[in-house]
């Protein structure tokens, strides 16, 4: 019944602006400031994005930015952090009921975000696995 339209997905808008593009591999020396801001802003664009963490491996917070108050953010971050000194995970996902978390190793730093319900997880996880640090 459909079919005698001839509509394809160039007929169609899609909520995200960059959809079709394929991600690109960023790199940050996370030692400096500068570069952590530059996460932050870049990881804080994307739609329903709440907050994100940049901290040490060992859970030390380093630098914040987050729409409310991210004092429990530090301990999920802390714990995510003992999570990945004892398993060889790369990405955590965790949903808090209304919020999602991702936490993601980068050496020895660690990226959270925290995002709404309504946020494309998916591709804030794609974009959390194209993250590099500087050797």
């Amino acid at each position: 019944m459909f079919d005698d339209l001839g509509l394809s997905a160039d007929d169609f808008e899609f909520d995200d602006p960059e959809y079709g593009v394929a991600p690109t591999t960023r790199t940050y020396d996370l030692a400096l400031p500068g570069d952590q801001d530059a996460l932050i802003q870049t990881l804080g664009r994307f739609s329903g994005v709440q907050g994100v963490m940049v901290c040490r491996a060992s859970g030390e917070v380093l630098r914040v930015k987050a729409v409310r108050d991210p004092a429990g953010l530090g301990g999920v971050v802390a714990a995510s952090a003992m999570l990945f000194q004892k398993r060889a995970l790369k990405l955590l996902s965790a949903d808090l009921g209304g919020q999602t978390v991702c936490v993601c190793p980068l050496g020895g730093y660690c990226v959270a975000v925290v995002a709404t319900s309504q946020a494309n997880v998916g591709r804030l996880i794609v974009e959390l696995q194209q993250l590099r640090v500087a050797a």
